[in-house]
């Protein structure tokens, strides 16, 4: 693995704690506004970015480097609207998938077929992440102001299972 892709998974591992910690904390703002199902949803959001960052650093140490870790900025999540945590989850998740698409390209001009099969399994993810986070932004778009069809549709968000 060159020095190159390593620096880009390492990125990419940080990202991935960032990712979580970023979905922790909007898991505790819908917590505080009663907004469990969609807290639930959220927090299997978060254990899932820590799970793919498990995954990256388990990767990388099977090919024999070692991670250097870097700080994780705090996250200040200013609102509990659901619409709006909604479309901020979309718009992450859109990084998470360019920034994957980067190092799976890094790979492939590389040569580090490895790397590449094992960055596949997170592109194809993805597809799934950002479609699962359109669906939630139409629901809580269409919902709007109708607390009512919040509150129908996070029930359905508390039914999430592990994955």
């Amino acid at each position: 693995m060159s020095e190159k892709i390593l620096n880009a998974l390492e990125e990419q591992i940080n990202f991935e704690f960032e990712s979580a910690y970023l979905y922790l904390g909007m898991s505790l703002k819908m917590d505080e506004a009663n907004f469990t199902g969609f807290s639930h949803w959220l927090f299997q959001q978060y254990q899932e970015e820590l799970d793919h960052a498990h995954q990256m650093i388990d990767y990388v140490q099977r090919r024999g480097h070692t991670i250097a870790l870097k700080d994780i900025p705090a996250v200040a999540i200013e609102t509990a609207d659901p619409v709006k945590i909604s479309r901020d989850v979309l718009e992450h998740e859109i990084k998470v998938s360019r920034a994957i698409d980067n190092i799976l390209a890094l790979a492939r001009d590389a040569k580090d077929f490895a790397t590449e099969k094992f960055m596949m399994e997170f592109v194809e993810e993805q597809v799934e992440e950002e479609e699962s986070a359109r669906n939630l932004v139409d629901s809580f778009s269409c919902a709007s102001e109708n607390l009512s069809a919040q509150m129908m549709i996070d029930n359905m968000l508390s039914a999430r299972e592990e994955e």
